[in-house]
């Protein structure tokens, strides 16, 4: 019997993921309005030449709180904010601006003020920076790709963001020192960005993909020219023209063009150029997009062990709707091992729902790869599930689904969810919150097998594994691969 051996492994983690905004993206423009009733626009300070830092965390997140204690933030603005500003000192830098911004829509204002069961304590006395509670119906986390508290962010004049993490208060401002300087006049600038959230991979001998950049001048921009490199040689190269406003995000969609047909995974990075750039050296764009083709498909049988530092170049992680984190977890190290259906030492490969923010339906998906199943009798999908929830209310579905026209459609072919996904599994401990669901047993598993065989003849068939969480109440689960 021909089978896809691929096994997937199911455990939970706290705070390790690793799939917000990419450095290097366009960051999203936002309004939203603080807790004292002043809104704040993203691109109104970014246009005043400030670099905005953003704190995204939840009132009980313990992490988050630790972070908030060490009054990084506050020191932050005292000494950088805005001229004038409540809180700032008369000797500031005024090219900050600092914002909390507390990212789960399911607490309130009392609980950022210390009161109730929902908060590790008071956030608000003392704070001179602003605050913001973030209300059902925003979509700034799905805009922000939040999937763990605190996630913290430095935005630069141009609209590049970077995560920065939990650093002091002198680290984070001396992170801003990678900015370029304020577009204050008519010089030209254009500015390369990642082409985040457009798709992260494509398929076929060519493609056709879209780029996005930053005018980061104050005049339009009307004509420049985009080359699309592969491992450093251009490989095509597409005169644009339009009109971009003057500190505005520009798209530039490329006719369809021959790709690198061997490996073809990785490799290609663009530029976009105009006439008089003063700062050629932000021109340029590694992408982390792949293509798949006839010439780079995986032929069954086949599995991957995940015994390697990073995913085989086959995977692809998407982040659809906003919402994915899946990463490498290697044993011995964040969580202890983890025993395997076999009862042995296992790797995983993690897709983490304990932090994931907001609560809504939202899939966190992993395209597996492009698979050639012709002349194959059989063909499965294999893989174990461990699984725990953090209490028997909650109702996680996972699904496998497949597409045959490059992700345009998709076709559902296996899904579990609700009671009969918990079937043989363990509840996670949620009266003792600082355990984590780690298998130690093969007990812990269940297997399961789903029919690909009416599949058999896509030379190009994509497989996507789909978790999703189906209720707020921060559900624990992820999975992994052996």
């Amino acid at each position: 019997m021909k089978k896809l051996l691929l096994s997937l492994l199911a455990l939970v983690t706290f705070n390790v993921a690793n799939a917000q905004l990419p450095d290097g993206v366009i960051a999203p423009d936002f309004t939203l309005t603080d807790i004292n009733g002043n809104p704040h626009n993203l691109y109104n300070y970014l246009a005043a030449g400030k670099r905005v830092y953003i704190d995204v965390s939840a009132t009980w997140c313990g992490p988050c709180w630790n972070f908030h204690n060490t009054h990084a933030l506050d020191d932050l603005w005292a000494q950088h904010g805005p001229t004038g500003a409540p809180g700032v000192n008369a000797g500031t830098t005024n090219d900050c601006i600092v914002i909390f911004i507390e990212g789960d829509v399911s607490t309130t204002n009392a609980e950022l003020n210390g009161i109730g069961a929902g908060t590790q304590g008071d956030w608000v006395t003392g704070v001179q920076h602003p605050i913001i509670d973030i209300q059902n119906g925003s979509t700034f986390n799905a805009d922000y790709n939040i999937g763990y508290f605190p996630t913290i962010y430095m935005i630069c004049p141009d609209k590049i963001i970077t995560e920065v993490g939990q650093l002091s208060a002198a680290a984070l401002y001396s992170a801003g020192s990678t900015c370029p300087a304020a577009a204050a006049n008519a010089s030209v600038d254009v500015v390369a960005a990642v082409p985040y959230p457009d798709p992260a991979y494509m398929c076929g001998t060519a493609i056709a993909p879209t780029f996005k950049f930053v005018n980061y001048s104050t005049t339009p921009l009307t004509a420049a020219t985009v080359n699309v490199k592969y491992n450093g040689t251009t490989v095509n190269s597409y005169p644009w023209t339009g009109n971009v406003a003057g500190n505005a995000v520009g798209t530039a969609t490329i006719p369809s063009f021959a790709h690198n047909n061997g490996t073809g995974y990785n490799g290609y990075s663009y530029e976009i150029v105009a006439a008089g750039d003063v700062n050629a050296a932000n021109n340029s764009k590694n992408l982390n997009w792949k293509v798949f083709s006839a010439g780079n498909a995986k032929t069954t049988d086949y599995s991957d062990d995940f015994t390697a530092a990073n995913l085989a170049a086959n995977w692809t992680m998407v982040n659809q709707d906003a919402q994915d984190f899946i990463f490498l977890f290697a044993g011995g190290g964040q969580l202890p091992m983890v025993t395997g259906p076999f009862g042995t030492n296992s790797q995983a490969l993690l897709v983490n729902l304990l932090d994931h923010a907001g609560g809504a339906a939202k899939p966190l998906t992993a395209i597996v790869s492009n698979v050639n199943f012709d002349a194959k009798p059989y063909l499965t999908f294999d893989f174990d599930c461990a699984h725990a929830n953090k209490s028997a209310s909650t109702n996680d579905k996972c699904e496998v689904v497949v597409s045959t026209d490059c992700g345009a459609n998709w076709t559902s072919a296996w899904s579990l969810e609700g009671a009969a996904l918990n079937d043989d599994q363990a509840l996670y401990p949620a009266t003792n919150a600082a355990t984590v669901f780690v298998p130690n047993a093969a007990s812990d598993w269940s297997h399961y097998s789903v029919n690909l065989n009416s599949y058999k003849s896509n030379t190009n068939l994509l497989i996507e594994l789909e978790e999703l969480q189906k209720l707020p109440d921060k559900e624990m689960q992820c999975l992994s691969i052996m």
